[in-house]
């Protein structure tokens, strides 16, 4: 069973571009070299939140990458400074329904 973090937070006001960069740059710096990371899904709201949902292949893997300095660094760089009223969920994720498989 996968586990991982979801993040709720508000976009500080003309910060969408830096959202989308430090995704990018995260794809291109961190996950080659992050254990059991399978993938990130990330939501831009019309009201100014921003949804990360991210999936690693195991509690352990997650808490790894919780647990990295080198993550710590690159939050403070590309994420922190644009976003405010932070909130993270961490949890198992369970399958769920799919359009056309019936479930």
């Amino acid at each position: 069973m996968s586990y991982g973090t979801v993040l709720v937070a508000r976009v500080k006001p003309g910060a969408e571009d830096k959202i989308r960069e430090g995704g990018r740059h995260w794809v291109e710096e961190r996950a080659p070299v992050v254990r059991g990371f399978e993938e990130e899904w990330v939501l831009l709201a019309d009201d100014g939140t921003v949804v990360m949902a991210v999936r690693f292949a195991s509690k352990s893997d997650y808490e790894t990458l919780a647990d990295d300095p080198a993550q710590d660094a690159f939050y403070a760089k590309h994420l922190g400074p644009y976003i405010e009223d932070i909130r993270w969920i961490d949890g198992s994720w369970e399958p769920a329904i799919r359009a056309g498989t019936g479930a």
